[in-house]
């Protein structure tokens, strides 16, 4: 991209999460090629901002860890974990597809989970997802997380 830089303005995005497979790692960035400039007139910085809900100070722990990972991650790792993730993907969408009491509504293309929404009426005993997640770890070794774990309150779905 650095070629265009003297004719257009270059933003990349970029991070931990979804580039090196690290779940809840909301570490990213936001990287301006502006040569001449251009972005200090607008108010497209603070509005980034404002919207990723940016903090300066992610945990020490990501903080020491960041540059081996930008630094030292061989390509064959992308390779390798991209075709890995779609696979799993599509696997695990296509075997939701036949389960009555479960719902995906849509294949992701760009994440490493299912959102996948439960029918309640179709258990016995379970009263919601968080107890569903529990029962499914303990009968079958499976594990997921309930919606409110992932800041969707009531919603009876897992993640």
């Amino acid at each position: 991209m650095g070629k265009f830089s003297s004719i257009v303005l270059i933003i990349t995005l970029g991070s931990i999460l979804k580039g090196w497979t690290v779940p809840e790692w909301r570490t990213g960035w936001l990287a301006l090629h502006d040569l001449d400039g251009v972005f200090r007139n607008t108010k497209i910085l603070q509005a980034a901002k404002e919207f990723l809900e940016i903090n300066p100070k992610p945990p020490t722990v990501i903080k020491a860890a960041i540059p081996d990972i930008l630094e030292k991650t061989p390509k064959e790792y992308f390779d390798k974990s991209g075709s890995f993730l779609k696979d799993k993907v599509d696997f695990g969408y296509s075997k939701l597809k036949h389960i009555p009491s479960l719902t995906c509504y849509m294949k992701p293309e760009a994440c490493t989970f299912l959102w996948t929404e439960l029918d309640l009426s179709c258990f016995v005993d379970i009263n919601d997802d968080q107890e569903f997640c529990e029962k499914l770890a303990k009968e079958e070794n499976i594990v997921v997380l309930p919606g409110e774990a992932a800041s969707l309150k009531k919603t009876n779905g897992v993640k």
